[in-house]
């Protein structure tokens, strides 16, 4: 049986992706059909790369005079996620950073979902829509404290 890669018009691929972002409320860009690698983070040869899952993730790791903790839970593929980072250094939590998240199935293309994490509370978050596949799966941060280079973080997760 051979499976071929139905060509999609930028109109069926605009509407698609439109549909997409709608999934469980949360705004994200969808990249459909994004070439390999997509995520900034799985590509940048300085990231940090984890191992988690299944169930749900806290990792914690110090990078650049910052510390860094990340949350993903439940971390299953049939409900919501919700990520929480936390942004510190030595004087306390660190304010006004950017946070975005990248979502890559790496078992097949199935394109790429970016979320921003807003500030709330002393941390950074979003929630991301039920992804209904399961395997191992890329979630890239990059993390831009004020005045600073990024900083890439790879959680290799496998979702249940």
């Amino acid at each position: 049986m051979s499976f071929r890669r139905a060509a999609l018009g930028s109109g069926a691929l605009a509407a698609l992706a439109l549909a997409l972002t709608g999934c469980g409320g949360s705004p994200a860009t969808i990249t459909v059909g994004a070439a390999r690698p997509a995520v900034a983070a799985l590509a940048a040869d300085t990231a940090v790369r984890l191992p988690v899952g299944p169930g749900p993730v806290s990792a914690r790791l110090s990078r650049d005079g910052y510390r860094i903790h990340v949350t993903f839970a439940p971390n299953r593929v049939t409900a919501p996620n919700r990520v929480l980072v936390t942004l510190g250094d030595g004087s306390g939590p660190v304010e006004g950073a950017r946070v975005r998240l990248e979502a890559a199935m790496l078992e097949m293309d199935m394109g790429v979902a970016t979320y921003s994490l807003a500030p709330a509370g002393n941390g950074y978050r979003t929630s991301t829509p039920a992804w209904q596949m399961r395997g191992r799966w890329g979630l890239g941060l990059t993390i831009v404290p004020p005045g600073h280079a990024p900083i890439h973080v790879v959680l290799d997760d496998r979702l249940t």
